[in-house]
């Protein structure tokens, strides 16, 4: 799964002047602040139309672009990605765990999207924190996981990264301001880079092991 990252710079910009550096890849994934505010009610309006750009750019590319913003929803503001394939707007991410101190209202659900080019699972933000996030796209058999990202700040989130990739076998683009890094599924780095867009081919071959549980206590079947 080819993949073209943008991890600096308005989507508009890279639209206008630097969709040449996509190459082959069918996806093109953008950090948080690739777009800005989005207000649903200008949209709906069509005061604005960010969301039909964000298809236009997908149709352009004939395949798949995620793209982080923050949205206002009648007045709850949410830190979300957009997700489009092929000219169709697949739908809205939105964080899910947010802080009760924050001034982001949290979201309800975590989706795998089917697209043209694999099922991708959309993270945003301290949603990476949460194992049961990881856990769940992985059984709902994501060939990847993107996780949309502000300003990354310390080593914490690759090692969370690499340590859920190796726990439940799936890969992890962490997509910050200035900063992507991949983990494969043998916990290492497969790639990481600070430029402003950077390719890489992520392996989304799924590796499957048998795993023999036991349950502590007594039996519920007696002899």
């Amino acid at each position: 799964m080819k993949v073209c990252f943008v991890t600096k710079g308005s989507f508009y910009d890279f639209w206008e002047t630097r969709l040449d550096m996509v190459g082959k890849s069918k996806i093109i994934v953008f950090g948080a602040n690739g777009l800005g505010l989005v207000s649903y009610e200008s949209e709906l309006s069509s005061e604005t139309e960010y969301f039909q750009d964000v298809a236009r750019l997908s149709k352009t590319l004939g395949g798949v672009v995620v793209l982080g913003c923050d949205t206002d929803t009648y007045g709850a503001f949410r830190k979300s990605a957009i997700v489009a394939d092929s000219g169709k707007l697949l739908g809205v991410s939105d964080a899910v765990c947010v802080s009760l101190c924050s001034e982001y209202t949290g979201g309800v659900n975590f989706t795998v999207y089917n697209t043209s080019v694999g099922k991708i699972g959309v993270l945003i933000g301290s949603d990476l924190y949460s194992v049961d996030a990881i856990k769940t796209l992985s059984l709902a058999d994501a060939d990847v996981v993107f996780c949309i990202f502000d300003k990354v700040d310390n080593f914490v989130t690759e090692v969370v990264i690499r340590a859920y990739s190796y726990l439940f076998g799936i890969p992890i683009a962490l997509v910050g301001d200035g900063l992507v890094t991949v983990s494969s599924v043998d916990g290492g780095v497969a790639f990481s880079s600070t430029k402003q867009v950077a390719t890489f081919d992520v392996n989304t071959d799924k590796v499957y092991g048998e795993v023999l549980l036991k349950k502590r206590g007594l039996s519920r079947y007696k002899r």
